[in-house]
């Protein structure tokens, strides 16, 4: 196969970010898939596993945070890391933007991503500061999140964010009571990654 950078689907993740899909399970016999990532300062996952998946995660451009196994790393422009399948890992975006690519070895973690995402931007005018465009108000629903990951199997919960410097800023974000908030507002979903991780989040 053969694709442009403009023939990738696009899709907004309901944890935050937006993914470009470059290969997926399909192209390969379920061998790998491989997406993009384009996220902004903040945001973070909870600590969680792929069961069945190896995930490699290389960055284009920024800095990420990675909790890997209890060990807490740096990863710049260049860098990549291997996290093999079920090991407890997350990661928080540290620069202003980041783009990387991640590709992992199960469908079903490709299943949980599409789960948790709807179709994304295609103009350029709204394809985020990556794109050269201004960012769109988007929703983050770690209710949907929640919903992808217990349906397709493809990631396990395993408790809120582990970043130190995560747990030593307390954050106030308003629009948070059902799980959803616009992003315009509060920028960075860090409370809601921990409050979906614990099971706090309302109707969850």
């Amino acid at each position: 196969m053969v694709q442009q950078h403009d023939e990738a689907e696009r899709r907004w993740f309901f944890g935050g970010g937006m993914h470009l899909w470059r290969v997926s399970a399909e192209d390969t016999n379920g061998a790998f898939w491989v997406m993009e990532d384009f996220v902004t300062k903040g945001k973070t996952t909870p600590l969680h596993s792929h069961p069945s998946a190896m995930e490699v995660v290389y960055v284009i451009d920024g800095e990420l945070q990675l909790w890997i196994d209890g060990k807490e790393s740096r990863l710049g422009a260049g860098g990549v890391a291997v996290v093999p399948a079920g090991v407890p890992h997350a990661l928080l975006v540290t620069s202003d933007t980041c783009r990387l690519l991640a590709m992992g070895t199960s469908s079903s973690t490709e299943q949980f991503f599409k789960a948790a995402s709807e179709p994304g931007a295609v103009s350029a005018a709204d394809r985020g500061p990556a794109w050269g465009g201004e960012e769109p108000a988007r929703v983050v629903d770690f209710e949907r999140v929640k919903a992808a990951a217990i349906a397709t199997g493809g990631m396990t919960m395993l408790g809120p964010p582990p970043f130190k410097r995560w747990r030593r800023r307390e954050l106030r974000h308003p629009g948070t009571r059902r799980g959803r908030c616009n992003t315009a507002e509060i920028g960075e979903p860090r409370r809601l990654a921990t409050r979906l991780a614990m099971g706090t989040l309302h109707n969850l």
